[in-house]
Parts: structure tokens; C-alpha cells; sequence
């Protein structure tokens, strides 16, 4: 609804006269201010000063009387719009869970006459600013606040609807960069400070609470003072007097001696949060270091006339302040101990005409972090208009208790190897919610140590499994164990298991010659096969085995640790398949741990081959006379040279085709022969049942060489020839042809 002017100069006439004389009719009063939330509930009640002067209830009223017109104004042209004020990042989502006892709250805040901010930490409100602020300063060198530290301008401006802008004296400056939180004030302790005109009704007679954040850089000069601006030495300073802090007021009486109240020690180079309250009343003072109170006194002398300026870095005796200052407030009111800590999580600062930015860090106290449990938090914010306007509560869950692990299985079974697949598996339960789990060991990747992935899961109650192939070789320890956390991100860990990788056997080998149930006729063969595998990458050795078949146990060899993957037979085996003999073979791969499996058994047989040559075929004895003799013992000629070539031993009969004499056509000394050793090869043959004599030549086989060797170093035998001419020979050319037949027989 639209009001025309006639009503507005009505409800001017009949409303706000009546309220006029009814303020001024009383000289003794009270005024109490009541703040309701936007969800009807949470009623704060701020009372203010009493007993005010003619002149102070006239401005009050009359000025009352403005913002209610203004605001009939505002409520006759249209709806007044109430400030934004919602939560931004990193601020926790409603309903998260977390495991750090502090919670980081952020809140923008925009609006050009704010008026109130309110934040409610668990069903308690915080007022964090409203009009009991008369001083606030960020000390951010924000521009469009109309901040500059340049010579043209040189302010640093009120942020609190007081209006108490200061200056900056000397060498007074910003530092940008090295605040508590974003800029800072910074003093060099030679001259420079912020000159803060008079604050009116403020003064150390009175309740009021100041507070700030500094750092010394040699813990000495004045912090902050009120002093007096010509004459008398009444006023407070917040004064160094290593290494402690000190409260002193200074009143008419005492001749410019300060009464030293309140002290705290503190450190150089270290960040500190200091406030002080004063009631007014008593002349109490109390000082709370980082949140906590720390101590309190009274001065008794109440000769103190009030006024004066204030001074950031400076006081009266002309003690300037090495440091930096921070986010400075003052109330016009004594803070209680609860405000106080609060104060010390919180920051409020203004970024331009219109934003505002909360910022909280809440923790239970100024040394501990919340306890387990569940908070709520919301802020209210009000414009000078009378509009309120919140966040929506959100709800936090502080779990400082990490998952419980129990019942730990695995399939290991203390015979585990290298590629084997194995199973983890636990079971976890916490009290507010599980996250996921992480699985940790090192039974791959050359041992070193590999974590998975996470694994998502839910539930307060629920299990973590795995199954991993164990990739690395005999004699490694792997460890393992699975990592888990909650939903509010605690972590814990079971116990570190461990097993040692079993050794594996290498694999069989594959035999590739003789091949199986074949014949050959090599008495000392080359056996081959294939090379066997290791998982473990060990070497690899073989044992080699050949038995004989048939009652030949004898000739059962047995070799080990051969290195390559094939063999040569040697001394050459003894037995024939023309006897009824066989053998058979196998090989088993062994690492110098343990042994493989054996290969496939092969079976062959050796057949005996028969074969012999003559290097000397030819033997000539030239012209010779009647009743004349020759042999070939002394190699001229040359006797008859045979060869075993086959791979057996052999007996070589010897006969004639036909006599040599024609006039003798029979046996006879007359053509003989008999079998001899060739020098270096001794032993070829059986000495004693072989012709090593002279003997007839025969038209019939009969055994001249007995088991003649076939063996390379002794495979060779001499055949002399012995011949005499008849006496009734007649002349002419002689010839015989002699038969050099060779068979198997058997020797073991």
C-alpha cells in the first residue's frame, strides 16, 4: 500500500508528537531494543546508556523520529530489500562429517547499511557487530572504501556506522601482504601512528571493550591510548613493558603516574589476539590474551574527565608502538568472557561500499578443538532499515574416532609362491560412516611398496577384500594391510601382515632327441632338450637319467647339475637292440632349491652297424725266387690295415677265394697271415683269441680279429701276410684275393 502525503503528515501529527513528549517527560530512563530472528525465536535484548542530558534525549528522539520517517517513506514507494547473506566455500555442506576439531565457516554478507551481524554457534548468538561498535578498522587499504595511505588522502577508514575514520602519522603505512588477516597496520616504533579524533561517550570512566590483533617486534612502546588533548594526564594506554603487557589508566590526581592494572605476557614475532574490557562502574579492568582471560584489577581514583583522542601505536609519554596491528574494535560496552572467545574465532571485514565477508573458525576454546559431537551454525545480518535476513542452520558432526578393524582372513596358506593369487579380506566398523579403503603391500613391482586406489564403501559396518597374484620371487617378505577412513576423515590402519614367498619349482623340460621309441645306431648319442622356466628367474640346472633295459643295469647313468640343455654320451653305451636290449631317459630341472617335475621318459634302442674298410688293400711282394720267403712284418711291403667303422664290436673272419701257388692248391705254410697291434692303438682288439700267429690261409671263414674294437682310438688292426715260393713253382704272375667278412658280437 502506497501512503499519499496527507497521510503521511497525519500519521506524522497523531504518532510520532505524542512519542516526542513522552521521551522528554522523563529525565531517568532506559531504552531496550529487542531482535527477533527470521524464524520467530532467538530474542536478544541490548539495553543501553541511562540517564541522559536534555540535549542527548532531543537528538535521540528527533532522530528516532528521522529513521521512522524514513522508513514510512521507504514503506510508501515500494518493499525494502533485506541483506544477502548466504554461506560461501570452503565452508562444510549441511550434514558433513569431519575429523578436525575446528570448522572453517565463511559467510558473504552484502549490504550498504548494515546495521547487525549475528552468529549463532550451537544455539548460542554472538552479536559480531551492531551499534555498540564505535570503532572498527581491517586495516586493508581497501580504495573503494575510500582508503588510501598516499599523501592526498592518508585514511584508514571506520568500517562501524560511527564514522571514526583515523590518519596516518609519520611513516604509518599498510602492509598488504604480512596481516593477520589480509592487510595490516605497520609501525616502525620511530614517530608513526593512526590519529583517531575523539570517540564520543567513550572513555576509561565508562564500560567499553577494545580489541585487536598484534605482533611486536621488540615488545615495547604503546599499542594503542587514549589521551588527553591539552593538559592533565588523564586517559589509558596499552603499554609494553617487557616483557609483559600493561593496562594503565591515568587520572587527574596521580600527576601523570599511570595506575598499572591488568597484565599478560607475551612473546616477539608471534601473532597475538588481546582484549580489554572495562566497567565503568567500578573502574574494572580485565585483559584476555588469545580468547582467555588472563587477569583483572581496579582503579580506585575515579579523577578522570573523559575526552581525548586515540592513538593506534602512540600514547602521551611518547612510547611508539615496532609492530603491526590488526582487525582493532571497540564497543561501547563491557564484552562478556563468552564474546570475548568468540571474538578471537571470528573476522569481519568490509571490501567495499556493499560486501561484507564473515569469517569463523570455531573451535570449543582458545586451546582445545570441539569435542566429538554433533553443532549446529547460522548468522543473522539486519540493515539499518529494520531488515533482517539469515543463513539457513547447517549441522556439522565432529568424529575424532577412526574405524575399528577386525576378523582378518586370507587363503595363504605358508606355501605361497610367486604367481599365486591370494584373498584379503577385514571388516571395519565405525560410528558415523565409512568412506572407503586403500589396499597397501608389496608383492609386486620388484617390492616396492604400492597402494591402490581407493575403494568406495558405506555403512557403518562393512568389509575390505582383495585378491592380488604375488609377482615377486622367493625369499621376499611382503608385507600388506589395508588402509580406511570415515566419512569425516579419520584414518586408521590394521595390523602389518607379512608372509615369505615360497620358492617354485621350475617347469619340466621338453626331451626333443631321441625321440621316442626310435632306433639309432649312435653308441654315444647327443641328447637334447628344451630349456626348462623358473618363475623366480633362478637358475636352472638338470639332472640327467639313462636307464637300460632288458638286465642291463650296469650301463644305468646318472648325471647332475648340468648347466646346458644337452648331452653327449660318454663312454658309449653298451647295449644292442640285436640283443633285446633297450634304454630309456628323462631329465629333472632343479634350481639349487627345489626340484621340477620330470620329463616325459623316452625309450630307444641302439641297432648294431657293422661296416670296416681297408686303408691298405694291396699288398705286392715284386719278383720273387724259388724256396724264397716275405712278410710284411717290416712294412715293405706294407701289410694289409683294417678299420671298424660300424658301432658295435665286431669279428672279422678271414679266408681266400683261391691259393695263391698253383702248385699248391691247399693250405700250406707256403701262404700265411696272423693279426697285429698298429702302434698307438694297442688294444683294439681281443690279443688272445685272435690269429696273432702265423696261420694257413683257408678257403673257409675262420675268425681272425675277436671283438675288434670300434671305439675311435683303437678301431684299427694290422693283417701281415707271410709268403715262401714253392720249390716246384712254376714262373709267372701269382694272385689271391682275400675275404675280410665282419659280424656283431656282443661284449659287455
Amino acid at each position: 500500500m502506497r501512503l499519499g502525503p496527507r497521510a503521511i503528515a497525519l500519521f506524522f501529527l497523531v504518532v510520532f508528537i505524542p512519542l516526542v513528549f513522552a521521551e522528554i517527560s522523563s529525565t531517568n530512563y532506559k531504552i531496550t531494543s529487542y531482535a527477533v530472528d527470521s524464524g520467530g525465536s532467538n530474542i536478544t535484548s541490548l539495553s543501553y546508556k541511562t540517564d541522559f542530558t536534555l540535549g542527548e534525549i532531543a537528538k535521540a528522539i528527533f532522530g528516532k523520529l528521522y529513521n521512522l520517517f524514513l522508513g514510512f517513506f521507504y514503506t510508501s514507494l515500494g518493499p525494502i530489500t533485506p541483506p544477502s547473506v548466504y554461506f560461501t566455500d570452503p565452508t562444510p555442506v549441511d550434514g558433513a562429517n569431519q575429523s578436525e576439531t575446528y570448522v572453517t565457516i565463511n559467510v558473504s554478507i552484502a549490504e550498504d547499511t548494515l546495521r547487525e551481524v549475528r552468529f549463532n554457534w550451537n544455539g548460542s548468538n554472538y552479536t559480531i557487530f551492531n551499534d555498540s561498535v564505535v570503532l572498527m578498522m581491517n586495516f586493508d587499504n581497501r580504495s573503494f572504501l575510500g582508503e588510501q595511505t598516499s599523501a592526498d588522502g592518508n585514511v584508514t577508514v571506520d568500517i562501524s556506522n560511527a564514522g571514526n575514520n583515523g590518519s596516518f602519522m609519520g611513516d604509518a603505512t599498510i602492509n598488504l601482504t604480512n596481516g593477520r588477516y589480509h592487510g595490516a597496520l605497520h609501525l616502525d616504533g620511530n614517530g608513526d601512528y593512526v590519529d583517531v579524533q575523539e570517540i564520543p561517550d567513550y572513555d576509561a570512566n565508562k564500560d567499553y571493550t577494545l580489541s585487536f590483533w598484534f605482533y611486536t617486534n621488540n615488545n615495547s612502546g604503546s599499542i594503542f591510548a587514549q589521551n588527553r588533548i591539552t593538559g592533565g594526564c588523564t586517559g589509558y594506554s596499552i603499554d609494553f613493558d617487557r616483557p609483559n603487557i600493561i593496562y594503565k589508566t591515568y587520572r587527574q590526581t596521580m600527576e601523570c603516574n599511570p595506575y598499572n592494572g591488568a597484565i599478560v605476557t607475551v612473546d616477539a614475532f608471534k601473532w597475538y589476539h588481546i582484549s580489554i574490557t572495562q566497567i565503568g562502574s567500578n573502574n574494572n579492568a580485565s585483559i584476555y590474551l588469545n580468547g582467555k582471560y588472563q587477569s583483572s584489577d581496579t582503579d580506585t581514583d575515579n579523577s578522570y574527565e573523559g575526552g581525548g583522542i586515540e592513538a593506534i601505536g602512540f600514547s602521551q609519554g611518547g612510547s611508539y608502538f615496532n609492530g603491526t596491528v590488526d582487525n582493532l574494535v571497540i564497543w561501547n560496552r563491557s564484552l562478556s568472557a563468552a564474546e570475548i572467545q568468540q571474538l578471537y574465532f571470528t573476522n569481519l571485514y568490509k571490501y567495499n561500499q556493499s560486501q561484507w565477508y564473515l569469517y569463523v573458525n570455531q573451535s570449543l576454546n582458545s586451546s582445545d578443538g570441539l569435542v566429538e559431537g554433533n553443532y549446529t551454525y547460522k548468522t543473522h545480518t539486519s540493515n539499518t532499515r529494520g531488515n533482517w535476513n539469515a543463513t539457513e542452520e547447517r549441522g556439522i558432526t565432529i568424529d575424532t574416532t577412526a574405524p575399528a578393524w577386525k576378523n582378518n582372513r586370507t587363503n595363504l596358506t605358508g606355501d605361497d609362491r610367486i604367481m599365486d593369487d591370494v584373498w584379503f579380506f577385514v571388516n571395519w566398523t565405525d560410528s558415523v560412516g565409512l568412506k572407503s579403503y586403500i589396499f597397501s603391500w608389496n608383492g609386486s613391482n620388484n617390492g616396492s611398496w604400492v597402494n591402490d586406489s581407493a575403494v568406495s564403501m558405506s555403512g557403518t559396518v562393512n568389509n575390505s577384500n582383495v585378491t592380488k597374484t604375488i609377482n615377486v620371487k622367493q625369499g621376499n617378505t611382503v608385507g600388506w594391510r589395508f588402509y580406511v577412513n570415515d566419512s569425516a576423515g579419520n584414518w586408521n590402519s590394521e595390523t602389518l601382515w607379512t608372509f615369505v614367498v615360497n620358492n617354485t619349482p621350475p617347469s619340466s623340460a621338453n626331451i626333443s632327441y631321441p625321440l621316442h621309441n626310435s632306433t639309432i645306431t649312435n653308441t654315444t648319442p647327443g641328447l637334447n632338450w628344451s630349456n626348462a622356466t623358473d618363475a623366480d628367474n633362478d637358475t636352472i640346472y638338470y639332472d640327467l637319467f639313462i636307464r637300460c633295459l632288458g638286465g642291463c643295469s650296469v650301463d644305468n647313468r646318472e648325471l647332475n647339475n648340468l648347466s646346458d640343455v644337452n648331452y653327449t654320451v660318454n663312454p658309449p653305451l653298451k647295449y644292442y637292440q640285436d640283443d633285446g636290449y633297450s634304454y630309456e631317459w628323462w631329465i629333472r630341472p632343479f634350481d639349487n632349491i627345489s626340484y621340477g617335475e620330470n620329463s616325459s621318459i623316452y625309450n630307444f634302442t641302439i641297432s648294431s652297424t657293422v661296416a670296416i674298410s681297408l686303408s691298405t688293400d694291396n699288398v705286392g711282394f715284386g719278383v720273387l725266387s724259388i724256396n724264397q720267403q716275405n712278410d710284411t712284418t717290416d712294412d715293405n711291403p706294407n701289410p694289409f690295415v683294417i678299420q671298424n667303422d660300424g658301432n658295435s664290436y665286431i669279428n672279422v673272419n678271414i679266408t681266400v677265394d683261391s691259393f695263391l701257388w698253383s702248385s699248391v692248391q691247399s693250405e700250406s705254410p707256403y701262404f700265411q697271415y696272423k693279426i697285429d697291434n698298429i702302434s698307438g692303438e694297442e688294444g683294439a682288439f681281443n690279443w688272445s683269441s685272435s690269429i696273432t700267429s702265423w696261420k694257413n690261409f683257408t678257403l673257409e671263414n675262420a675268425t681272425g680279429i675277436n671283438r675288434f674294437n670300434y671305439s675311435d682310438d683303437r678301431d684299427s688292426a694290422e693283417i701281415d701276410i707271410n709268403i715262401s715260393v714253392p720249390p716246384n713253382e712254376p714262373p709267372g704272375k701269382k694272385e689271391s684275393n682275400i675275404l675280410f667278412t665282419g659280424y656283431y658280437v656282443m661284449v659287455t
